[in-house]
């Protein structure tokens, strides 16, 4: 797998949160997002482990 950095995962967050666009156009995601299609494509077959993972660091931070 591809490493995903937080800031590149919130990237991802922002652009599906806006709705502007499909999830699958993965050359409108990159676009978006400012990443490579290789790591949206990462990130949407990752997704749940990813939101777990960062969301558990927010948690952490928030302490």
């Amino acid at each position: 797998m591809i490493n995903i950095s937080k800031q590149q995962f919130q990237a991802f967050e922002k652009v599906r949160l806006s709705g502007k666009t499909n999830m699958f156009d993965f050359i409108m995601v990159s676009k978006l997002a400012n990443l490579d299609t290789d790591r949206v494509k990462t990130i949407i077959a990752n997704y749940s482990k990813l939101k777990f993972k960062y969301r558990s660091d927010d948690k952490n931070e928030k302490s």
